[in-house]
C-alpha cells in the first residue's frame, strides 16, 4: 500500500479507493482511510489536503471496480 500511495501521490491522483473483504489483512495497513459501512467495504484516501468529502455522496463508477 506505501508503494501505491507514493506512486499515485506523485502522479498527482487525488484520491485512491479500496475496497475489500470485511476482515482482509490488507485493511491493517491503511492509516489515513476514510471507512464507510455497507455491505462492501469502501476506504477512501485524498491525496489533497485542500480536497475534503464531508458528507457528499461518494460515486465510484462499477467498471473500476
Amino acid at each position: 500500500m506505501r508503494y501505491v500511495n507514493n506512486r499515485a501521490y506523485s502522479e498527482g491522483i487525488e484520491q485512491i479507493f479500496l475496497i475489500c473483504e470485511r476482515d482482509h489483512p490488507l485493511l491493517t495497513c491503511l492509516k489515513g482511510f476514510i471507512h464507510i459501512d455497507s455491505m462492501i467495504h469502501l476506504y477512501v484516501k485524498p491525496l489533497r489536503d485542500d480536497l475534503l468529502l464531508g458528507n457528499k455522496a461518494v460515486f465510484v463508477n462499477g467498471l473500476d471496480l
